[in-house]
Parts: structure tokens; sequence; C-alpha cells
């Protein structure tokens, strides 16, 4: 039901990478959740949760591969913005 709230709103899923820790790491959402998703053709958006500037894009390579593994054609973040700051 959520999933359906989110594609109806013209909204998209964030994928948090905040948590990232290398041989440890478990998305946020789940690979599970974002097979779903995917399913549903709801666009991933990609977040950081950084708390200081270098911390701005970390781990979206990584993030970016499983979104698409799972099936998210539309991926979006910040990042272009950022780096056109």
């Amino acid at each position: 039901e959520t999933i359906s709230v989110i594609k109806d709103s013209n909204s998209a899923i964030e994928v948090n990478t905040g948590l990232y820790k290398p041989d440890v790491y478990e998305p946020y959402p789940s690979a599970r959740i974002l097979n779903m998703v995917a399913d549903a053709g709801v666009p991933g958006l990609l977040s950081d949760d950084a708390h200081r500037a270098e911390q701005l894009g970390r781990h979206f390579d990584t993030a970016t591969d499983l979104v698409r593994q799972c099936g998210i054609k539309n991926i979006m973040s910040a990042q272009g913005a950022i780096k056109r700051r």
C-alpha cells in the first residue's frame, strides 16, 4: 500500500547511504522493497544523510548499482546540483 501512495503522489523512494559500511551494509530500504518499487515504476532518490560537506554523495556509486540491479530505471540525486555550485 505504501508504494502505491508514493506512486500516486508522483514521489520517489529514498535510498539512504548514510549507514553504509563495507562488508556489513544492508541497504535501506532492502533489495526486496526496491524490487517492488521497480515493479510499480517508482523512481529512486539517492540520499547520503550528510552532516559534513565531505560526506556529500558518499557511496552513491554503490547505491546506484544496487538500485539498477533491482530494476529501478529513474534514479535521482542532488549530486548534480551540488557539483554545479
